[in-house]
């Protein structure tokens, strides 16, 4: 090279001055000295101009050898090497390693080609050097809750109906566990469309045989389900049972459940007379969703699966002084046991005479002995005699006037002292 026109590095990492040998043009292999900077060489730091290096086509392999030298080292100022380019997992060389993620061993056998906006280092070129300048180190979680992934998974229907290939994010998402996106994560349903996860139950879904035909829900492509773990397909948001709506600090009746509003303005935030303070600060909200989708005919099945899931029964639960949940208040007015409003009947073994004598049924032997006391309880079959809104007080009051009835005493005058009393 001509003096005058040669880079020479500023250090004496004769390796690292070996591996950029043709790598950058007019760079000489030999270190930096007093002697070529008066013949006019230029002299250059450890950075070795990383813009330079951007377009340059190396190997991976190249590319990790690299860092090995720089990181040996010691005399490296590592801020200039901000622009230090990294080899991606889609082939990109994009410059420096902020913002790139290092994959952990449980990511070797994924496709992480699928997202352009997650910058994934090529395993073959990763190296701890890099994390020191800045890149963080990725394990299924963290890919999981990278705001990149989030967002593709939430425009991913958006995607699906402009015709894009969404397909490969999907294969993503659920190799990753498929714990991300809230159910918005688009697959395919079992007539060529595409739906949100939660949208979709699994073919063999135990929500299948209580919903409705014409129910707002589709059922996940067959093949789909084939390919990935259950699991994965559940914590995407596909639905094998009924599904839970939870917000930690709720702020109105925002979140599509159905009656949604009548049940906040009678249990959560109820009109306050006079001289009586405003409800505080509503509780956590914990609340199955669809429930309006059971078909009339399926409530004996609905009830099975309802009373069979931990998750729903906690949701008919609430704490002393919090309101009453809206699961428990919502099938205690539109769920149908043996056709009728569980408060139609009462508890098996309920106080009998004293209370609710001739003026309620016990629940039908079949629905007691397929449900426990303590969720038709919850549920709002009655344990003893009390009116909850003006539906329970006509009731009542036909009840009372029903010839057909033979209603012991003491239950009529507990029932006008509860009429009374409402």
């Amino acid at each position: 090279l001509v003096p005058g026109r040669r880079q020479a590095l500023d250090l004496p990492a004769l390796r690292l001055v070996a591996d950029l040998d043709g790598a950058v043009e007019g760079l000489t292999t030999v270190g930096y000295t007093a002697g070529l900077g008066a013949l006019g060489d230029t002299r250059r730091g450890p950075a070795v101009q990383g813009d330079r290096l951007v377009g340059l086509r190396r190997p991976p392999s190249w590319w990790r050898a690299l860092y090995a030298a720089l990181a040996a080292d010691d005399g490296i100022d590592r801020a200039e090497l901000a622009a230090l380019p990294v080899p991606l997992a889609d082939g990109r060389l994009v410059p420096g390693p902020r913002r790139t993620l290092l994959p952990g061993a449980d990511l070797a056998d994924l496709d992480l080609t699928a997202l352009a906006e997650v910058r994934v280092v090529d395993p073959a070129a990763s190296h701890p050097f890099l994390e020191a300048l800045g890149a963080r180190r990725a394990d299924a979680a963290a890919l999981l809750g990278s705001p990149e992934l989030l967002a593709a998974i939430e425009r991913s229907l958006d995607d699906a109906d402009a015709g894009l290939d969404v397909a490969p994010l999907a294969r993503l998402v659920l190799g990753l566990g498929g714990g991300a996106g809230g159910g918005a994560l688009a697959l395919p349903d079992d007539d060529g469309g595409y739906r949100r996860a939660d949208e979709l139950v699994l073919p063999d879904g135990a929500l299948r045989a209580v919903l409705g035909d014409d129910a707002p829900v589709g059922v996940l492509d067959a093949a789909t389900a084939d390919a990935h773990p259950r699991a994965a397909l559940l914590a995407a948001g596909v639905l094998d049972g009924f599904a839970l709506v939870v917000d930690e600090a709720p702020t109105g009746p925002d979140h599509d459940l159905h009656d949604e509003e009548s049940w906040w303005d009678a249990e959560v935030d109820p009109p306050t007379g006079f001289g009586e303070e405003p409800a505080g600060p509503p509780p956590p909200l914990t609340a199955v969703r669809d429930l309006d989708l059971v078909a009339p005919d399926r409530w004996d099945a609905a009830w099975r699966l309802l009373a069979g899931e931990r998750s729903v029964r906690c949701a008919l639960v609430a704490l002393p002084g919090e309101p009453t949940p809206y699961t428990a208040w919502w099938l205690a007015r539109h769920g149908r046991l043996a056709g009728r409003r569980p408060g139609y009947w009462r508890l098996p073994g309920a106080p009998d005479p004293a209370t609710t004598g001739g003026l309620y049924d016990p629940v039908p032997d079949d629905a007691a002995a397929a449900l426990d006391t303590g969720f038709l309880a919850t549920v709002g079959v009655r344990a003893d005699l009390a009116v909850a809104d003006p539906a329970d007080a006509v009731d009542l009051l036909a009840r009372l006037a029903d010839p057909a009835r033979a209603v012991a005493p003491g239950a009529v005058l507990a029932a006008l002292a509860v009429g009374a009393a409402a």
